[in-house]
């Protein structure tokens, strides 16, 4: 698994993109593989976002509101409770802006990420409906012709 982040110095109050690559010796990269991302800094866990990685890779992104060191960790790697890996960087405070404006920053960053929905699914119970529907439909319009076919016989 490799992570990077751009850009390359983490400041407060700016957009990061996090990218999680997955590599599998066999298969180069794997698909729909599902995992957990977490940010914590200061012992707090500031985010975790249940993920699923497309064709090995996966893109998150994120606000500090403040500076210091982080830690990145990627757990449930393919549902498995055991697997995690974890990166360690800092975040510095941003020369452009002050810690006020860098914490407005993240939370209107946050707000409007994270709206609040009661119909939230998790990515990876998407994929199994997406499944369930392009395997559903043909079967039942096969035995509905079927069941059709054999009550005119």
């Amino acid at each position: 698994m490799g992570l990077s982040w751009d850009p390359q110095v983490l400041l407060t109050g700016k957009e990061i993109s996090f990218f999680v690559v997955f590599f599998d010796l066999a298969n180069n990269k794997p698909n729909l593989l599902p995992f957990d991302f977490i940010l914590m800094q200061n012992g707090k866990q500031l985010e975790r976002i249940p993920s699923i990685s497309q064709v090995g890779m996966n893109l998150q992104h994120y606000v500090f509101s403040n500076s210091g060191p982080i830690t990145i960790r990627v757990e449930n790697v393919g549902g498995a409770k055991t697997s995690f890996t974890a990166f360690n960087t800092t975040v510095y405070d941003n020369p452009s802006i002050s810690s006020a404006a860098a914490n407005q920053l993240a939370a209107q960053y946050k707000s409007a990420n994270n709206p609040s929905n009661p119909f939230k699914v998790n990515p990876i119970t998407l994929v199994y409906i997406a499944y369930a529907v392009i395997f559903g439909i043909p079967i039942a319009a096969g035995l509905t012709y079927f069941l059709y076919r054999k009550r005119i016989i």
